[in-house]
């Protein structure tokens, strides 16, 4: 971890460095306060069905915590629930 002097510095040294990282702080912040899209229930409900038939019930523990791995990540940046749904196909 970074002494609070060495992030003055910065700050100091290189003003638009520092104004970068603060104002690009919130809107990450904000992403991962939306959580997963809308759409994420439906959408792996509907593949877990589609995967499970296709690959076995044997598979439907794996699949399901993929699937949610995934989700926890996904952001609207990523893509609509078609990307979403091409990706883990």
């Amino acid at each position: 971890m970074r002494s609070p002097c060495s992030v003055i510095s910065v700050a100091i040294v290189y003003p638009s460095v520092a104004f970068v990282l603060l104002t690009a702080t919130p809107s990450l912040q904000a992403q991962e306060e939306a959580g997963p899209p809308t759409w994420a229930a439906d959408a792996t409900a509907s593949l877990e069905r589609e995967l499970v038939g296709e690959y076995g019930t044997g598979q439907r523990e794996r699949l399901r915590r993929g699937m949610e791995q995934v989700v926890a990540f996904w952001r609207a940046a990523d893509g609509d629930r078609s990307v979403f749904e091409s990706f883990v196909r």
